[in-house]
């Protein structure tokens, strides 16, 4: 590859001895982008079907394909792993909460509607978050979260879907932001 200078603009020597400008690159990356856009699409999509199998299992695209591609896509905005983390951190309470009064004795329809509240709150908390003057959430976490909670109808949803869901989008986005806080 040989470096020309040619009227401010840096090209690189192609095929056939023709150049692409860093102008080229642009386009890759609105395709790039236009592709970014459709995938998640496609998980809120999916999502809409809810988190498991015909047979019960989890969908294994909740635990690899879209946890990244959904973290990829806050990584973009204001978000930071501490406020990933707080809301996660406040369904892992919901769903133990609700482990450690199950494994008390206390399987009552009442526990598991308790769960289930909680689930729901998440709705106006994100929209507070949103709302505040600095909000350190964006619009597209607001979506996330809404989504999610939108199909959280069973403690199997919350539980064995959206917690470990929710927690491999943690890890990505930790992975794709290491210096976040």
């Amino acid at each position: 590859m040989r470096d020309n200078f040619n009227h401010g603009k840096v090209s690189y020597g192609g095929q056939h001895g023709k150049g692409s400008s860093f102008k080229d690159l642009s386009g890759l990356k609105n395709l790039l982008g236009d592709m970014n856009k459709q995938y998640v699409e496609n998980y809120y999509n999916e999502l809409k079907k809810g988190y498991f199998t015909p047979n019960g299992v989890l969908k294994k695209d909740f635990i690899i394909l879209y946890p990244d591609i959904i973290a990829d896509n806050l990584s973009s905005g204001r978000m930071t792993y501490t406020q990933i983390r707080n809301f996660y951190d406040y369904v892992l309470i919901a769903a133990n909460t609700y482990r450690y009064a199950k494994d008390a004795g206390d399987d009552s329809d009442e526990t598991k509607e308790k769960l289930l509240l909680k689930i729901k709150r998440l709705d106006g908390m994100i929209t507070y978050a949103l709302a505040r003057d600095n909000p350190s959430v964006t619009e597209e976490f607001r979506r996330f979260i809404l989504a999610n909670v939108e199909v959280c109808n069973t403690i199997e949803d919350v539980v064995n879907g959206f917690l470990p869901h929710f927690e491999a989008i943690v890890g990505y986005f930790k992975y794709r932001n290491p210096k976040s806080k």
